[in-house]
């Protein structure tokens, strides 16, 4: 229902804050923000929405679609599959721009069925991606978040070496 969409939107823009306002200014020129932090709020948002200017819809509802002139995101991709994830590629029409976003340790789907890092190889070397990897030092929560991720990554390292 809306109450959910409203509360799937407000998380979502919460942890897109920079990428919000790049979708409301790539869709309407008209709309204009005062800094580079600044926070839309989910009335000005949900007008937006209803305007068409901000779409926020599930990755099923990608397929057939071609997105001409737009800022598309796709959060949680560690949790797309090779096929999903060809799918959405896929859809990126002309004068638009795509961010996908994941972390392959992540996934909510069993081992070896994200199609993430299957894109990440793929891609690679394709003039005109860029793929941004980030690690420990971009964590942005408490400083133990750092510590706990570094343990699991050590973990990980030595259960491979066994």
């Amino acid at each position: 229902g809306k109450g959910n969409d409203q509360v799937r939107f407000e998380l979502t823009m919460y942890a897109l804050d920079p990428s919000i306002k790049v979708i409301a200014a790539w869709r309407d020129p008209n709309w204009h923000f005062t800094s580079r932090t600044e926070m839309m709020d989910y009335a000005a948002a949900e007008e937006l929405m209803s305007r068409g200017v901000i779409e926020v819809a599930p990755l099923a509802f990608m397929r057939g679609r071609t997105l001409n002139h737009a800022f598309v995101i796709l959060d949680e991709a560690q949790n797309a599959s090779n096929e999903q994830m060809f799918m959405f590629l896929t859809r990126l029409g002309f004068h638009s721009k795509c961010v996908v976003c994941g972390d392959p340790s992540q996934a909510d789907i069993p081992h070896g069925q994200s199609g993430l890092p299957h894109a990440l190889d793929c891609l690679a070397n394709i003039d005109g991606v860029q793929i941004c990897r980030f690690d420990t030092r971009d964590v942005v929560r408490h400083p133990l978040v750092e510590k706990i991720i570094r343990a699991y990554e050590m973990n990980g390292k030595e259960r491979k070496e066994k």
